[in-house]
């Protein structure tokens, strides 16, 4: 899954990483179970968060990447 993601993303445009670094910390994160990436990710979604208006936070919170990489930083933090 992750790998075709990726391939997805570098054919529409080739720095989409640049623009989404929550989404490859969480890629690196599952591929490699390192819980810097994961905590990276959750950093950046938390920034992004505080930066918009409490009514888009809730709506940018529940995109399906972002709900993806707040339950993986869930599932590492219980672990």
């Amino acid at each position: 899954y992750l790998m075709t993601y990726v391939q997805e993303k570098f054919n529409k445009k080739a720095t989409w990483y640049e623009d989404e670094p929550e989404y490859m910390n969480w890629a690196l994160y599952e591929l490699f179970r390192d819980s810097k990436y994961i905590m990276e990710s959750k950093r950046q979604i938390d920034r992004k968060s505080k930066m918009i208006k409490s009514i888009r936070s809730e709506k940018y919170l529940s995109y399906t990447m972002q709900r993806k990489i707040l339950e993986s930083f869930n599932k590492m933090k219980n672990s």
